[in-house]
């Protein structure tokens, strides 16, 4: 009987949401706010995780998911950005 995974992107899916939630999580606690008020974090504050980002982890992090979805929201909700 061959190998077989049925919908196995049901657990890429989960995975990447726990990444994410885990990022939000922790830039949340870092600034002090509520992992879903994220997109009211300044530009400043969006810059400084951008840098950590860049700075501290490499393009095959499993991290760069959660950075990546928090990158989007927040471009999404601020027209204040220069990426």
């Amino acid at each position: 009987m061959a190998f077989e995974w049925g919908k196995y992107y049901k657990s890429e899916e989960w995975y990447e949401q726990q990444i994410t939630d885990n990022v939000f999580e922790r830039i949340a606690e870092n600034y002090g706010v509520d992992a879903d008020s994220l997109e009211q974090l300044t530009k400043e504050q969006y810059l400084e995780v951008k840098a950590w980002f860049e700075d501290e982890l490499n393009e095959y992090s499993l991290l760069q998911a959660g950075w990546l979805n928090f990158r989007n929201m927040w471009q999404n909700e601020n027209d204040d950005f220069d990426d």
